[in-house]
């Protein structure tokens, strides 16, 4: 999908709030909607749109545009009317991508079949993700690319210190593919296979996420 130029995030919780922020320090057009006003006038200075509105009503959710946006983010996990009608709505003014909240497992399989392209549930991601990080000392930060690969910041394992990557044969061996290595806040990503992997270097690595335990 190509760089997004608009974006609605209807529902102003914690999240909601800090995804249109971050959008808008990367240039996208921001639409925020949700039914407290006071959430909607202290976010106003900071968003290109804002709108007081009910958005478990369809009229209401019809009136905000969405057709013009590149992306719709429902942001009301608490409300499961609100994000349904929302994403109804997204679908049918043929929003080319719906991203959606969920606060359970059953409502990811709602969402789902009304028609979210992309669900998360946060609370569940920062879990795993802080699980991760208490397994290995050596994980720095972690991301998800999709539902099985991951990438990984992380600080090479003792043993792998001083052999060079092709030694090591990490992507045979292990499923790993290191992709860049950091030293000094330096950056390589042309890393030479033969030189010996620093003890004061963090690497990045792609890994799936069947794989993960080999970097445990």
């Amino acid at each position: 999908m190509s760089k997004i130029k608009s974006a609605a995030i209807l529902g102003l919780g914690t999240v909601g709030q800090s995804m249109a922020k971050e959008l808008m320090a990367h240039n996208v057009e921001v639409l925020v909607a949700d039914r407290n006003e006071e959430l909607i006038s202290q976010i106003a200075p900071e968003v290109t749109y804002a709108v007081s509105a009910d958005l478990s009503d369809a009229g209401a959710i019809k009136e905000l545009g969405l057709k013009n946006m590149d992306v719709v983010i429902v942001c009301m996990s608490r409300n499961l009317e609100a994000s349904i009608m929302c994403i109804m709505g997204a679908k049918e003014e043929g929003v080319p991508q719906i991203i959606a909240k969920a606060s359970s497992s059953r409502t990811v399989e709602i969402f789902r079949k009304i028609g979210a392209d992309k669900i998360f549930q946060p609370e569940v991601e920062e879990g795993i993700l802080t699980a991760r990080k208490l397994l290995s000392s050596n994980f720095i930060d972690f991301f998800d690319l999709s539902e099985n690969i991951s990438i990984v910041d992380m600080l090479p394992k003792e043993d792998w210190i001083g052999k060079s990557m092709r030694q090591l044969d990490l992507r045979k061996k292990h499923g790993i593919n290191v992709i860049a290595v950091i030293s000094h806040d330096l950056v390589d990503y042309l890393a030479d296979p033969d030189s010996p992997i620093p003890a004061d270097c963090h690497l990045l690595v792609t890994v799936n996420n069947k794989n993960l335990n080999q970097l445990i």
